[in-house]
């Protein structure tokens, strides 16, 4: 049997309720890889539209890809910037899920919560400083970045993509989605 109240969904299974975000209830196991891959892809589109700084991340990724591609980086060069992509992404994805279950545990102050969701956030910039310097290391080297800004912009379709992708990356910093 399942009902919605405030906003969620749920379902009533083996005499418990549980939350269900579309067919991914909170108490079962995936019956399928298929399903396991819906949840997560959930789980990601749910992030992305609350976590501002998670759609930040997103388009800096898109536009360091873009960037990466005048650079001419080599295929390990590309590994580590793929795996700090992995870091920065995963570690703010795990953040989210940490908070939200924080939250959903209690809505009153916890000293042990506020410690574990400080944590949390440090991975995140613990991540994207070390992301940060790996990239510097690898477009800095062998005078590519000049090189590449010089290609993108001699181009007025690159360089027209480049600012766009500018452009999101500040409207996601600065535009905050709380409706507080």
């Amino acid at each position: 049997r399942k009902f919605r109240r405030g906003g969620k969904n749920y379902v009533y299974k083996a005499g418990k309720y549980s939350s269900i975000n579309g067919d991914c209830t909170q108490m079962n196991k995936n019956r399928s890889f298929l399903e396991s891959l819906k949840c997560a892809a959930n789980g990601i589109c749910f992030a992305l539209k609350n976590e501002r700084n998670l759609r930040f991340d997103f388009s800096a990724m898109l536009t360091v890809a873009f960037f990466g591609v005048f650079c001419g980086l080599n295929g390990a060069e590309w590994a580590v910037v793929f795996l700090a992509f992995a870091a920065v992404i995963g570690a703010e994805l795990s953040n989210t899920a940490l908070e939200n279950l924080c939250d959903a545990v209690t809505e009153k102050y916890s000293e042990k919560i506020g410690s574990a969701k400080d944590a949390a956030s440090g991975a995140v910039i613990f991540c994207a400083i070390m992301s940060a310097a790996a990239g510097i290391m690898i477009f800095t080297s062998e005078g590519r970045f000049f090189r590449a800004v010089s290609e993108i912009f001699s181009n007025a379709v690159y360089a027209a993509v480049f600012c766009v992708l500018l452009v999101l990356n500040a409207v996601c910093l600065f535009k905050n989605n709380r409706k507080d």
